[in-house]
């Protein structure tokens, strides 16, 4: 089993008037915070610590910054009705992190390569 390089942050920032739940990853203490991030968004009904968490960290392992974040409504990140799948929301915050993303991360900016989890398509 390959031994996890990067380090995970819990971090939180707010979209839309809701709190969200970030794992950060980033390759190890003292990465620039200067360089881009990656998002990684989830499958439908998934929070950050699945399928987003091993992505994210694969990733933070070979010297990206990464983020896997609980959707609104998911996880530990609030909204009400809890369980609610909103994709339009998850798009937006995927699309265009908010500036208290950045500010709590500390990341100068988040060029996006959008990462977005999801079951192949059959052909």
């Amino acid at each position: 089993m390959e031994e996890n390089k990067s380090i995970k942050t819990n971090v939180s920032f707010e979209s839309a008037g809701l709190k969200l739940a970030v794992h950060l990853y980033t390759p190890d203490p003292d990465t620039s915070p200067s360089l881009p991030a990656i998002v990684v968004g989830t499958p439908g009904s998934s929070v950050k610590e699945q399928a987003a968490r091993m992505y994210a960290r694969r990733l933070a392992d070979r010297g990206f910054i990464t983020l896997a974040f609980d959707p609104a409504y998911q996880g530990e990140s609030e909204g009400e009705p809890r369980g609610l799948e909103d994709p339009p929301t998850g798009s937006r915050i995927l699309r265009q992190p908010s500036p208290s993303l950045v500010r709590a991360t500390r990341l100068h900016r988040i060029a996006l390569a959008h990462w977005a989890s999801a079951p192949p398509v059959a052909a």
